[in-house]
């Protein structure tokens, strides 16, 4: 049951690593390189500062 929902469910996903993989195969078998996908546009979060200010926040009353 699970794997007919999961089979139903399937052409709603889009995989952007095959694509991705596919132009890069594309630009290779034709002498071309890729450019570099974009940086993230976001900075990083701070992992420790979230978890420090979460513990302060449960820890408080």
């Amino acid at each position: 049951m699970w794997a007919a929902s999961l089979a139903a469910g399937t052409s709603a996903v889009h995989d952007d690593y095959a694509e991705a993989l596919q132009q890069l195969v594309a630009a290779l078998g034709a002498g071309r390189e890729l450019a570099a996908p974009a940086g993230p546009q976001e900075p990083p979060t701070d992992l420790m500062a979230a978890l420090e200010a979460s513990i302060r926040a449960a820890r408080s009353p």
